[in-house]
């Protein structure tokens, strides 16, 4: 489920299109160019993908906060988009104003403004916690069965995502489910009622098309590079990959091994079809290592 947007079928603003143009014959910097003026005539569009750029270093500097501003002053302006990456941001903790409310706050905004993949993840969540109590997930807020009807149906009228959304249980997610302990050392748990088949399905389909070839870092070199010793396919997550639903995930799994939220990494997904594999490796940090 990719991050569509309903302005993808109206007409760009000449200084975005401009910006496109520059992009597809490698003239990045004219690009960044032509964005900054559409800041300044107040283009949202043009606020939102500078934002993006700066916020992860996409073909510009790597300039976070100011990323950050300009997507908070373009959802400030109505940007749909801009409201549904804030709802990432504020999840993960940029900002020791925001947090898990401010988020949902942020992606109900982008939902009510038109976000197909807010209003998406709203209709899965609110089903998961208007399952509680209704299938395996019962205790947690985590429901099955609730999860695939609520995200089949799309409500209708002003107000009716903010209402889904007051049934979503924010709590529920950082309750860590029941565990069963497999091993000692190492320890190994189980968490049977991690995640809803719902969830699941959702993650597998954010998924499917960041799928690529996994790679396998070279230590002498410091490369990455596709190696025989690993054949399966692998979605890697940036910043702006995110939703909101990865971030809940990510808070539970903190919950779950009792670890701060910055000592992960960034969310990835492996595929293993028939016959792919990774064989015996190790990996390990050296502390004698700088970097």
């Amino acid at each position: 489920m990719s991050q569509l947007t309903p302005a993808a079928s109206r007409e760009l603003s000449p200084d975005v299109a401009k910006a496109q143009q520059c992009d597809e014959a490698g003239k990045h910097t004219e690009a960044i160019n032509h964005l900054v003026a559409g800041v300044h005539k107040n283009d949202v569009e043009a606020i939102t993908r500078l934002g993006k750029r700066l916020l992860v270093g996409d073909r510009a500097p790597l300039l976070p906060n100011d990323g950050i501003g300009f997507l908070a002053d373009a959802s400030q302006r109505g940007g749909a988009e801009a409201a549904a990456l804030l709802s990432v941001l504020f999840g993960i903790g940029v900002s020791r104003r925001h947090d898990l409310a401010d988020a949902l706050e942020s992606l109900v905004v982008a939902a009510e403004r038109g976000w197909p993949s807010a209003q998406a993840q709203i209709a899965v969540l609110a089903g998961e916690s208007s399952g509680l109590g209704e299938s395996a997930g019962e205790g947690t807020g985590l429901g099955q069965s609730a999860g695939e009807r609520t995200a089949a149906r799309e409500p209708a009228g002003p107000g009716s995502w903010r209402h889904l959304a007051t049934s979503i249980d924010l709590s529920a997610w950082l309750a860590p489910p029941p565990a069963t302990d497999l091993n000692d050392s190492p320890l190994l748990r189980s968490f049977r009622d991690f995640l809803s088949p719902a969830v699941c399905r959702w993650l597998i389909e954010r998924a499917r098309p960041l799928l690529s070839r996994a790679l396998v870092y070279e230590g002498v070199t410091k490369t990455t590079l596709a190696h025989p010793t690993r054949t399966n396919n692998a979605a890697m997550f940036n910043l702006l990959d995110m939703d909101f639903i990865l971030v809940l995930l990510e808070r539970r799994i903190c919950r779950c091994l009792a670890v701060p939220f910055g000592h992960l990494e960034s969310p990835a997904v492996l595929h293993y079809a028939e016959g792919l594999e990774i064989t015996e490796h190790f990996d390990f940090v050296d502390p004698n290592v700088p970097d």
